[in-house]
């Protein structure tokens, strides 16, 4: 008695080929990668964009912006109150970036105090109905720019900028 291989065998044999096939494919093919928490110093600091893309966003002087923001116990916050829009993503960036650079100078020793005022050294930020050119953390003189073009862009400088003074590279 020979066995005979039916039609739906067949049907069964190549939906279980093309299911190997496709997860095959699916382990090899390459993940986006995706980092949104980051531990200094035994402190671990949330984030709600993710790290990879934000070391991505231009910036210069890395290492004196870092070293203005250390050196300074006092350091303003100034954004241009002419949006209402920008105002409500400059609360949410400020406040991020307050709680997590009082945090992390606190665990260092070191007292910093925050202020909205126009004094140098500066943290400016501007969005995209007060003066954003570009998505970005830039430095004039001893005023430290966060500019983004919308909602996001504005976060993710912002957390360039925490990146920046926790001394974080990513690649």
């Amino acid at each position: 008695m020979s066995a005979r291989i039916r039609p739906i065998h067949i049907y069964i044999i190549i939906l279980i080929s093309i299911f190997l096939i496709s997860g095959v494919f699916l382990l090899f093919t390459e993940q986006k990668k995706f980092l949104d928490r980051i531990n200094i110093d035994g402190n671990e600091y949330l984030f709600n964009t993710n790290l990879y893309e934000v070391a991505n966003i231009p910036s210069d002087n890395n290492e004196k912006i870092k070293n203005i923001l250390d050196k300074n116990n006092k350091i303003c916050i100034s954004f241009d109150n002419s949006s209402e829009f920008d105002n409500a993503i400059f609360a949410v960036a400020s406040f991020n970036l307050v709680y997590k650079l009082t945090r992390y100078y606190y665990t260092k020793g070191v007292e910093k105090t925050f202020e909205v005022c126009n004094q140098k050294p500066l943290i400016e930020f501007r969005g995209p109905n007060t003066g954003a050119k570009e998505n970005s953390v830039r430095l004039e003189n001893e005023k430290i720019i966060i500019q983004g073009m919308n909602k996001k862009e504005v976060e993710m400088a912002t957390d360039k900028l925490i990146l920046i003074v926790f001394d974080v590279r990513l690649s």
